[in-house]
């Protein structure tokens, strides 16, 4: 005679993504992509935690290569943060630490979406810049 257990199985792939959305708050954050064997597949931002990640678990538009990490998602992490601008340096700090394999890497022409703070005026403005480093400032 064999038992049975009834004890569901662990989500996984879309179902494990979309249950993520459920539960995600409507902010800015990073969300970070873990496979079965507990590497990071994928970190991003967003500016809205909630609508961002629902769109991995509907499937829609999806590229090989996306539809293969959405398939191998095992585990998520959200961190919340205040503004695109803080989600946008973590996001960055966990890529460089993380190397995580479906992040695209960067080439040619393409280049690190940065933080500039202009301090040529009397307030300090802080603003997304990509590509040259021409306007005078600090980069992160």
């Amino acid at each position: 005679m064999t038992e049975s257990t009834d004890a569901p199985l662990p989500l996984q792939a879309a179902a494990l993504i979309a249950d993520e959305a459920r539960r995600a708050p409507d902010k800015p954050g990073v969300y970070r992509m873990y496979g079965e064997d507990g590497s990071c597949l994928y970190v991003g931002k967003a500016k809205s935690l909630k609508k961002r990640i629902i769109q991995y678990a509907q499937g829609r538009f999806h590229t090989q290569r996306i539809g293969l990490m959405v398939s191998q998602t095992h585990r998520m992490e959200l961190v919340v943060t205040q503004s695109e601008n803080e989600a946008l340096l973590l996001e960055a700090g966990y890529i460089k630490r993380l190397k995580p394999r479906f992040n695209v890497l960067l080439r040619d022409d393409k280049s690190f979406a940065e933080l500039l703070i202009r301090r040529d005026h009397p307030a300090a403005q802080v603003r997304k810049h990509r590509g040259a480093r021409t306007i005078k400032g600090d980069y992160f």
